[in-house]
Order: C-alpha cells, then structure tokens, then sequence
C-alpha cells in the first residue's frame, strides 16, 4: 500500500517485533518439526517445491494467499510473523 503526501510515495513498513523470527526461518523450523520432506510440504500447502524451497532460504516472500495456506498448515499464528 502506498501512501502519497504533498507528491511523495511512501510505504508504510510495518515494525518487527523484536523477538520475530525471520518468515524463512519459521516456514523451514515448522516443515523439519512436521518430519516432513520439501516435496510432502509443498504438495500439502499446495505451492511448487521450488517455490517453498526460496520462502525457506528468504528468496522469496509468498502473496498473502500462499501465507494464509502455510500460516493454516502449519498452524502458525498471524502474529509471530509480525
């Protein structure tokens, strides 16, 4: 979203909260503490392997429906990715 004042752009950012953990981080933490292989979590939250392989390593960030499906299967609270 973007915010124009007196003919300026701005993008609001959203701060982190201190004790975050970076989105690649928690998305990788989840899928090793499911047992699972890259290809099992992929099939399961429904995005191409190589796609959830680039969320892990923080190549790529998901739009907010692929979030939704991987905050849902991994039962991942909105707020700890604030």
């Amino acid at each position: 979203m973007e915010i124009l004042v007196d003919g300026v752009r701005y993008v609001p950012q959203i701060p982190k909260e201190e004790n975050a953990i970076p989105f690649a981080d928690l998305v990788g933490e989840a899928r090793e503490r499911k047992g699972e292989t890259l290809i099992q979590a992929s099939h399961g939250i429904g995005v191409h392997q190589s796609t959830l392989r680039d969320y892990e390593y923080g190549r790529a960030e998901p739009n907010l429906r692929a979030l939704k499906r991987i905050l849902r299967y991994y039962n991942i609270d909105f707020n700890q990715i604030l």
